[in-house]
């Protein structure tokens, strides 16, 4: 309680997943269980973007502990810095999901090395996460500030444009183990080019990656191929 949720923002939220595998080791460990060191990673939305990540960070800091067999994600954001200036695009146009587009940037502000104050970016009170989400306008004109967006508009945020690359995971690492990226071609909330820029950045990485597209397929609607094909492809790789 009190605490805010490093929504959207992996390097911080792997911190938490790392933990948390660690301490099962343990328990497992103490308790004479049998176990292997293999993990199979899979999530959808951020989960599919915490998935990939935490794949990345694990064969890089703790492959002496685990093993990531596979990783399979659903709808996730994993070129964020291309996803997050597609606001710019369509800063004067109302957004319905903008309330979680905001407190993505939030979190991004909070966790990574950028903590500014917040009215340098909103243009209403910020304190916490919540207000973050109770955005006055659907338009983000009108939730940031100008002179934010125009920095960012015209490439001078050198710092932010740093911060959205060191979260984007879709290129520059070869993974270690097999990855299934799952997306519906009419997603809105997180169009499906996250999943056509991870496919092409880490096959060029030459990671073994297997695309999965729904024709049609909203951001919800999948969820149910996405489950019955990443049980078929995990049980292959027993």
């Amino acid at each position: 309680m009190g605490k805010d949720h490093p929504y959207v923002y992996y390097p911080e939220m792997f911190i938490s997943n790392i933990d948390g595998l660690l301490a099962v080791k343990k328990v497992l460990k103490q308790k004479k269980a049998d176990y292997d060191n293999r993990l199979f990673l899979t999530g959808w939305s951020q989960g599919a973007g915490a998935a990939l990540s935490a794949h990345k960070y694990i064969q890089q800091n703790y492959a002496e502990d685990f093993s990531v067999v596979a990783t399979s994600g659903l709808s996730g954001p994993y070129n964020f810095s291309h996803f997050a200036e597609t606001f710019l695009e369509r800063r004067k146009e109302n957004i319905d999901a903008l309330p979680i587009f905001s407190w993505g940037l939030y979190s991004l502000n909070k966790f990574s090395t950028l903590r500014r104050p917040t009215d340098q970016i909103y243009t209403y009170p910020v304190y916490d996460q919540f207000a973050s989400i109770l955005t006055p306008s659907k338009k983000p004109d009108e939730v940031f500030s100008d002179y934010f967006l125009n920095h960012w508009t015209n490439g001078s945020d050198i710092a932010l444009t740093k911060a959205l690359m060191d979260n984007s995971f879709h290129q520059g690492w070869k993974p270690v183990g097999k990855v299934f990226l799952h997306h519906g071609d009419a997603d809105e909330l997180v169009p499906s080019y996250n999943t056509e820029d991870a496919y092409k950045g880490l096959t060029a990485a030459g990671g073994d990656v297997k695309k999965y597209m729904y024709p049609g397929g909203g951001h919800a609607s999948e969820l149910g191929n996405f489950i019955s094909n990443t049980l078929n492809e995990f049980n292959l790789l027993k």
